[in-house]
């Protein structure tokens, strides 16, 4: 397992993260960073309203092994908590 650090806050009505994942994972740095690029310059409505699921609609868990969605999920999730303390 890859340690992921996340750090959130909103900044004029858009949620920003700012990730700190290990070199030696660059698998779990470019999925974590198609979350982030994919929120970037949302509004914390928008990344509370996706859906826990957004994997499964674009596919991702047909192509990635079970353990990476389990990840991202997991990242996903803690995003939106994170996204939702700040409110």
């Amino acid at each position: 397992q890859t340690p992921v650090f996340l750090a959130t806050e909103i900044q004029d009505g858009a949620v920003q993260f700012y990730l700190d994942i290990p070199r030696e994972s660059p698998t779990v740095r470019g999925y974590a960073s198609i979350l982030v690029a994919g929120f970037e310059g949302a509004s914390p409505a928008e990344v509370l309203s996706t859906p826990d699921d957004v994997y499964m609609l674009l596919g991702l868990h047909e192509v990635i092994t079970p353990q990476r969605v389990r990840g991202l999920h997991a990242l996903l999730v803690y995003m939106k908590k994170q996204v939702a303390k700040l409110q």
